[in-house]
């Protein structure tokens, strides 16, 4: 089985192989000739929500954020509400730098990362969007002391210098990989009932990220 941020034709490895299914998460642009012998799923709005920067329980183990994380909902200009993200806390206040390294670490580093003169950090945001708005409602509702999110807006980058609170913005596609990642890992050690565990015990796995090929 493959899984895949979205269609490459710059993969030479992939013209050798032969897969049952592929998993894509934005297959707008894909040929049904690329896998003509393949079952295609895929996901971009929930894969999004569940998988990336929102309301992720396994990447809240992964920062060893405290249960019971706090839901957190937005509505935007169209009047439609949606689970945007959450807010968790350390057992006990961390230096902003070890956060840094251990999110960069998750994510294999960041595009941009700002202490904006906090030095612990106890209370985390981590959020699909990244607003001024949504800023000063997590500093007012959960005095939040560090912002975790996907891309970077330098808007919203100075709202937070002026609220104090810190920010980690790790990039979209590292967000993407992170995510595709913590799929893989989900579906070997965490099957769904109607799944045979053993099966997927033996269940070759490829992941293509950035037109590389790896076995998972």
């Amino acid at each position: 089985m493959l899984f895949a941020i979205e269609p490459s034709d710059d993969t030479p490895e992939l013209k050798d192989r032969s897969y049952e299914a592929v998993f894509m998460h934005r297959p707008f642009d894909l040929h049904v000739r690329s896998f003509p012998n393949s079952y295609i799923l895929w996901s971009h709005d929930d894969f999004d929500n569940n998988m990336t920067v929102g309301f992720n329980p396994a990447l809240a183990a992964d920062l060893q954020l405290l249960d019971p994380l706090q839901e957190v909902y937005w509505t935007n200009r169209k009047g439609t509400e949606r689970r945007i993200g959450m807010v968790g806390s350390l057992d006990h206040p961390q230096p902003y730098g070890k956060c840094r390294h251990h999110v960069e670490h998750l994510f294999d580093g960041s595009d941009a990362s700002k202490a904006h003169g906090v030095p612990h950090i106890r209370t985390v945001a981590v959020m699909g969007a990244f607003n001024p708005d949504l800023l000063q409602r997590m500093k007012l509702e959960h005095n939040v002391d560090l912002y975790i999110t996907g891309q970077v807006r330098q808007a919203a980058m100075q709202v937070a210098k002026d609220l104090n609170i810190a920010v980690i913005a790790v990039g979209h596609q590292r967000c993407e990989a992170y995510g595709l990642q913590a799929l893989v890992t989900s579906l070997r050690e965490h099957p769904d009932d109607s799944l045979d565990s053993e099966a997927l015990e033996d269940l070759d796995i490829d992941i293509l990220l950035s037109n590389k090929l790896t076995s998972a």
